[in-house]
């Protein structure tokens, strides 16, 4: 697994912007969040797996699923063992993968911070109302302007200029909301293995 670069997570905070959660959407490249700096008018878009879209998206619109995610059992362990997340960065990027660090506090001791992917890092930043913030430098490489009606002015890393652009439409953020609402409901995991095998192909390494 590639490591990150180890300057990246030992830069001064001032190097960083608080960022929200602007979008969760799915193009023909697979699963993307797009992460907004406040007071810009660009977004970051980061490719994640089906299953992290999953988790962000649920804690996003504060669903409750009815079996622990990843996430929740995350943290539910963290809670056994008095510990909280207190904020996520993303630090880095390098040859198209972006890189993360999640911090975490615990009575007693000294604060910790580990490497994580920022799909992870994100939804558990949710779970905890810990903010985000993402590395100035990764911002103001990779930020695009999105022109009304959800279109990039730009392209996306890893898609070329005649590629497609992602569908950041909000009835396609509704219907992806809504079917991992669904799926989670019925538990219909079958379906939602055969929806991660057609996803395979397009690689989230984030």
């Amino acid at each position: 697994m590639d490591e990150e670069p180890e300057e990246s997570f030992e830069l001064n905070e001032d190097d960083f912007l608080e960022a929200r959660i602007d979008n969760i959407s799915v193009s023909n490249l697979g699963f993307i969040v797009f992460l907004k700096a406040d007071g810009d008018n660009r977004v970051l878009p980061i490719f994640i797996g089906a299953n992290e879209a999953q988790s962000i998206a649920i804690a996003y619109n504060n669903q409750i699923p009815p079996r622990p995610l990843t996430h929740d059992l995350m943290k539910n362990v963290l809670g056994m063992l008095d510990v909280e997340v207190t904020k996520v960065q993303v630090t880095s990027l390098s040859e198209n993968t972006f890189y993360g660090r999640v911090y975490f506090k615990k009575e007693g001791i000294e604060d910790l911070d580990i490497d994580a992917r920022p799909s992870d890092a994100i939804a558990l930043a949710l779970r905890y109302k810990a903010p985000i913030f993402v590395h100035k430098d990764v911002y103001e490489s990779a930020a695009i302007v999105v022109k009304d009606g959800g279109e990039s002015e730009e392209s996306l890393p890893g898609e070329s200029d005649d590629g497609p652009d992602p569908d950041t439409h909000i009835d396609q953020m509704q219907r992806l909301k809504e079917n991992l609402r669904k799926a989670l409901a019925a538990e219909h995991y079958e379906e939602a293995a055969r929806i991660r095998d057609e996803l395979k192909r397009f690689g989230a390494g984030n």
